[in-house]
């Protein structure tokens, strides 16, 4: 049985197998070194650490704004409180877990990884009831935010680059936010959905275009980079 399990694992596309590695992981240790903890880079007003309240903005949003969203045709049976308040969670925990407690071994990291699971159903349940346009924006954000979360990965375990891991990092807090932030105006603005389909094409894109012509463009002048020795 596990043979047959790594035999599957193996032939998941790699971000994906990233994700479900990272989401599967019940240990509270962190691996972010101390020193990377220190930097400036790590502190409430850099843009890494902002990065985890797209979430909770994207939450306020969809209790005030967009309170209206999900009985918009197609109607979605679930409520937009428990939605919101699981996204806007996400904000506290993913602080907490990725920034305070960034480089200590602590249950915030479990929590934060919990959390994330449970919006993560919330919204494929959305799938189940929404059009197929609006599915297909989820299809391409989703994997877009997988290619951020795996080069994270790499640049704090293999390639040991802090600046292109906060870079890459603060890309995967941020692009589901946006993401449901292009839906949620996709639904609210009718007239508009052309504008917004395109933005959200751009905005993957981008980030799809550096993935393959310059993955390492965020190691640029940076001092932290260090060559892994054996």
């Amino acid at each position: 049985m596990e043979t047959q399990s790594k035999s599957i694992m193996d032939r998941l596309p790699h971000q994906l197998r990233v994700f479900l590695e990272v989401q599967a992981t019940t240990e509270p240790e962190s691996s972010i070194p101390e020193e990377w903890a220190k930097h400036e880079k790590f502190s409430f007003f850099s843009t890494y650490a902002l990065s985890s309240w797209t979430y909770a903005s994207v939450g306020l949003l969809m209790l005030t704004v967009f309170a209206d969203n999900h009985h918009l045709e197609p109607k979605i049976p679930i409520p937009i409180e428990v939605q919101a308040g699981g996204i806007i969670m996400q904000s506290f925990v993913t602080y907490i877990a990725d920034v305070h407690y960034a480089s200590e071994d602590t249950h915030w990291h479990l929590i934060d990884r919990i959390i994330a699971t449970i919006n993560t159903v919330q919204l494929c349940l959305c799938a189940l009831f929404i059009s197929w346009i609006e599915v297909l924006l989820f299809a391409i954000v989703v994997p877009t935010g997988l290619i951020c979360l795996s080069n994270s990965r790499h640049c704090r375990l293999t390639d040991i680059c802090m600046h292109a891991y906060v870079r890459w990092h603060a890309c995967w807090h941020a692009i589901y936010p946006f993401g449901v932030f292009g839906w949620l105006n996709f639904r609210a603005f009718p007239d508009y959905r052309v504008h917004w389909g395109l933005a959200g094409l751009l905005a993957c894109a981008l980030i799809v275009g550096i993935q393959v012509f310059h993955p390492r463009i965020f190691h640029r002048n940076d001092p932290t980079h260090l060559k892994k020795t054996t």
